[in-house]
Order: structure tokens, then C-alpha cells, then sequence
């Protein structure tokens, strides 16, 4: 044997021509990696925008109200739950119309209904189809009473032709006004990644639960007392305020009655706010809640059946 191929055999002893191949294909192998990983993240986007998990509203940042919908847009969240805001940013299907009789619900994630509630089964699309009248709803998740009213305010042409307004509040809907938290919470925009957003929206923590229930205080020192006193002194229409208990809540009625005892005692010095206590109506049940506030369907029905009744009356 040569020289040469004496040194060829030793070097395949040591498995040195092997080592030297894997060196050579190290490069061409982390590209394919790197190409791999660049299809799969791309190919998972995609998937996720076709199964409508990017399919969510975006929020309007405002120094008075705090946030609201961005006017006309819609969707299809997890391609099963529809959602609409209007031309004013309601939650609704079709712009305003001057119709006759007509209600405007007004109130938080429980009227709203968010992403896990299709639209057939908000309680404002229900509370209309019972009612066979026009029943514009005016809400956002996280919103309290002083949300409410600077929204209103906003929207002063649509006070002067509604009939009648019907607000339904909670135990947490009477303190210092809720405030947008930020792209997890309210999102502004649509992200231009999702995967990365969707992590950090549902998997990291974050100050403000989805949906959001946390109300963080705006700072203005604002009570909702004056405000309510000047809606209603300004307009004709009927008001009815329906109070929606918790679980806890529900379960607990001296705690409810502390709860509520503020605007119970309001609506009766005013007599022109009619009060209804959902706690007390033989209709709603425990079985209504699908988490510690928010209304199943059936509990969507069940509310949206007081309030047809309420715009009946």
C-alpha cells in the first residue's frame, strides 16, 4: 500500500473524511432549518388568520369616554361568532335609522357580549327580535357608568330620536371610570404578526383580564350622579336601569343590597328611573353564568326577555 493510501485508511480509522462531510454540510443543514422553521411560522399565521383568531374589534383611545369601538367594522371570530359596530360605533348589524318605537341598551361586557358570544345570541340582537323593535346598543367590555354616559353624550343626535334608554349595570359599574389598558386588552390595531401577539394577549399575564373586567380609575375625580342628572333632565325618554348581580352577588343578597343600595337610592329620590332587580326575578338563575359575571346563551336569553318586556311597556 502507498503512502497515500496508507494515510486514507488511517483517516477513515479516526472517521476523519466523516467529520470533515458533516463540517462541509453543517451550513447547507442549518439552511434548511432555518427555511423549515421560516414555512411553519408563516404556514401558522396563516392558519390562524383562516381560523379567525385575528378576527377581533379594535378600540378608539379617548380622553373622556376612555375607549370605544372603532366605528364600521365587523368580523368573524374563530369563524363562528359574528360581530358588527356601526357607523356611530354601536354594536350593531345595521347604521341608525330614525325608527319609532325604539331602544338604546346601554352597558358593559355582559350587553356587549364579546368574543366568546355571536352575535344571534347578544343580548340586544335577542332583546330586538322579541320585541319586533329597533334596540341599538351602545357598550364595550370594561365599561362603567361614567363610560357610559360620556359615550352618550357623544352621541347626542341619536338621544333626541331613541324612545326609551335601558341601562343594565353591576356591582362594579359605579366607581371611577374605566380606562384603556393597552394593545391586549383594547387593541387599537390589528398586530401584523399574530402568533406573537395571541402569546402575549392569552398566555403571559397581563394588568387587565379578557374580557376585561378590571376598571382602572381615570383621575378626573368625575361621580356619576351630575352626569346621570343632566341625561336625564335633557331628554324625554323613558329610563329603565337593570340591575345584574354576580354569582357572588346572586348568592349573597345583603351583599347585593349594599352593592346596589346607591343607585337604588338615586332612582327613587329622581321617580322617573324605573329599577329592575334581575336577582329577584323567578326567571334568572344560576345556572346563567358562564363565569363569575358574564350570561351563558341561555342567560342572554333570559336577560334579553326582560329587556323586550321593558321596551313593550
Amino acid at each position: 500500500m502507498s503512502g497515500a493510501g496508507i494515510l486514507t485508511y488511517c483517516a477513515k480509522l479516526a472517521g476523519f473524511g466523516e467529520r470533515q462531510t458533516r463540517r462541509a454540510s453543517r451550513p447547507g443543514s442549518l439552511a434548511v432549518v432555518v427555511a423549515i422553521s421560516i414555512i411553519a411560522y408563516f404556514g401558522l399565521e396563516v392558519a390562524l388568520r383562516i381560523g379567525g383568531l385575528g378576527s377581533f374589534p379594535v378600540y378608539v383611545q379617548d380622553p373622556v369616554v376612555g375607549y370605544y369601538l372603532v366605528p364600521n367594522q365587523h368580523g368573524l371570530f374563530l369563524q363562528k361568532n359574528h360581530w358588527f359596530v356601526n357607523s356611530d360605533g354601536f354594536a350593531n348589524d345595521r347604521n341608525f335609522t330614525d325608527s319609532h318605537p325604539s331602544s338604546l341598551l346601554v352597558g358593559d361586557s355582559i350587553v356587549y357580549g364579546g368574543d366568546p358570544v355571536d352575535y344571534d345570541c347578544r343580548v340586544g340582537t335577542l332583546a330586538g327580535e322579541f320585541s319586533k323593535q329597533a334596540t341599538w346598543v351602545a357598550a364595550a367590555g370594561g365599561w362603567n357608568l361614567l363610560n357610559e354616559l360620556a359615550f352618550l353624550e357623544q352621541h347626542q343626535r341619536i338621544l333626541r330620536k331613541v324612545d326609551r334608554l335601558i341601562f343594565v349595570l353591576n356591582n362594579g359599574d359605579f366607581d371611577a371610570a374605566g380606562q384603556w389598558t393597552g394593545e391586549f386588552s383594547f387593541p387599537t390595531r390589528h398586530p401584523l404578526f399574530l402568533i406573537p401577539y395571541l402569546a402575549r394577549r392569552y398566555l403571559l399575564p397581563h394588568p387587565a383580564e379578557l374580557p376585561p373586567v378590571a376598571i382602572a380609575a381615570t383621575g378626573h375625580g368625575r361621580t356619576w350622579q351630575p352626569e346621570f342628572d343632566r341625561l336625564v333632565d335633557a331628554y324625554p325618554f323613558r329610563i329603565t336601569v337593570i340591575l345584574y348581580p354576580d354569582r357572588t352577588d346572586y348568592a349573597d343578597k345583603a351583599l347585593w343590597e349594599r352593592h346596589t343600595a346607591e343607585i337604588r337610592r338615586y332612582a327613587g329620590a329622581r321617580k322617573d328611573i324605573r329599577v329592575i332587580d334581575l336577582r329577584d326575578r323567578k326567571s334568572w338563575r344560576r345556572s346563567y353564568y358562564r363565569d363569575e359575571i358574564h350570561p351563558t346563551c341561555a342567560g342572554n336569553h333570559a336577560l334579553a326577555e326582560i329587556v323586550a318586556a321593558e321596551e313593550l311597556r
